[in-house]
């Protein structure tokens, strides 16, 4: 999913910054211990035997030791931003961990658009309209509402409508699909994870008009 995949990429970027850093901070630290005479790493000498003894090395140790420190500081601030890119999920087309969640039947009608996608917690987004079958080059809706008519025990029951539809033409079979918030037949819902899939038949009749499904 493209969300995912510019969260991924977030990641990434942001690991190989910290890295970068890191390296550059050690590789500081490395030139002032050689310059005042100290061993690489951790010195098995006391600590007071360590302390340079000449002004030069006490600046040049003093600034390795500053550019680890913000280097670790940079390391914090980036893993923060990448662990907040992934939560709020960049890319907009796919929701984050906590996305919202709702339950199906207080949900009153949805507004899908062509060209979008759906929002994705626990499968890939996919387009919010889709034509199926039938004469799909007969008519491409722009824009569809679907009202929530009730349940029939076992399903909520949909009424989609689609504005500039010709009266030659009208929806056929309509399946409203949602993601389950935890499960597949989860009643909670991801909000924005609702796509339409539906066909076009003919009517037999000819003109403009607005039509629907149901």
């Amino acid at each position: 999913a493209v969300g995912a995949d510019l969260r991924k990429l977030a990641a990434d970027r942001a690991t190989a910054i910290v890295l970068k850093h890191l390296t550059a901070a050690a590789r500081s630290e490395g030139a002032a211990r050689a310059l005042c005479g100290l061993p690489r790493g951790r010195s098995p000498v006391p600590p007071s035997a360590t302390r340079p003894t000449t002004p030069l090395r006490a600046l040049s140790f003093g600034m390795a030791r500053q550019a680890r420190a913000a280097a670790l500081m940079v390391a914090v601030a980036l893993f923060s931003f990448a662990g907040l890119a992934a939560a709020w999920g960049f890319g907009g087309d796919s929701a984050g961990a906590g996305g919202k969640k709702v339950l199906l039947t207080e949900v009153r009608a949805l507004t899908l658009r062509q060209g979008a996608m759906t929002t994705g917690r626990r499968v890939s987004a996919v387009p919010q309209l889709s034509c199926v079958g039938g004469d799909c080059h007969a008519f491409s809706p722009e824009v569809v509402q679907c009202t929530n008519m009730g349940s029939d025990g076992v399903d909520v029951q949909w009424k989609c409508e689609a504005d500039g539809m010709p009266a030659s033409v009208k929806f056929g079979r309509i399946d409203v699909a949602c993601e389950g918030y935890d499960y597949p037949d989860d009643p909670y819902i991801l909000a924005g994870s609702c796509g339409l899939e539906y066909t076009i038949r003919s009517t037999g009749q000819g003109g403009g008009g607005g039509g629907g499904g149901g």
